[in-house]
């Protein structure tokens, strides 16, 4: 992955928000979080180091952004779209999907967010923050579920992406040793489901 693409979400050129955060990008390609100074962070996006606090209230609260809108940018980039190809081969296209988000996914700098006692946050920390980062990513994969699958209600797609998203960060925070395939073992988990949501199944809730 290019500098280019790894800060390609967050525009150069856009608000203070969007430029802290593709500075934070490309600074955790270079060095670990715990190396990453908010002045450095400052600099490379062309605000004061006051702005970055103003923004973000703490050095936490912004890892917490980052993680937040990373991990639904990765979701919406990866698994909407397999639920289309899904519509013919149910197991198939959930395959694609998982496997697509955990490639795109490993080349980010989740490990390097496991943050001291200073900061406050560690990646398995931040998934006791749903609010924070579950909210965005599975209302976006909510949606987009319930428009390929239109028998699906708002009840069964939201059940369906909540834990997606879920299954799919614990994943990334602690992978599985080699012998497994993450993206096939998701998929034999959840088909069942999706086939019964997606109209091929009795439907399971009232």
């Amino acid at each position: 992955m290019t500098v280019a693409d790894a800060t390609a979400r967050w525009s150069p050129t856009g608000p203070a928000r969007d430029r802290i955060l593709g500075a934070m990008a490309l600074a955790l390609r270079e060095s670990p979080w715990s190396e990453v100074s908010l002045s450095d962070l400052a600099a490379r996006s062309g605000v004061s180091r006051q702005t970055v606090y103003n923004t973000f209230g703490s050095r936490s609260g912004l890892a917490l952004a980052y993680l937040s809108e990373l991990v639904a940018s990765l979701i919406a980039q990866n698994l909407p779209a397999a639920a289309s190809t899904a519509r013919s081969d149910l197991r198939a296209g959930l395959v694609a999907g998982f496997r697509s988000f955990f490639e795109a996914a490993s080349v980010e700098p989740f490990s390097s967010l496991r943050l001291d006692g200073r900061d406050g946050l560690s990646v398995p920390g931040a998934l006791v923050e749903p609010h924070v980062l579950m909210d965005e990513a599975s209302s976006q994969l909510a949606r987009a579920y319930a428009a390929e699958w239109p028998t699906a209600s708002d009840v069964e797609a939201g059940i369906l992406a909540r834990a997606v998203v879920r299954l799919c960060v614990s994943y990334v925070v602690y992978p599985p040793g080699p012998e497994h395939d993450a993206a096939d073992e998701l998929a034999t988990l959840l088909t069942p489901w999706v086939q019964t949501v997606s109209g091929h199944r009795h439907t399971l809730l009232p």
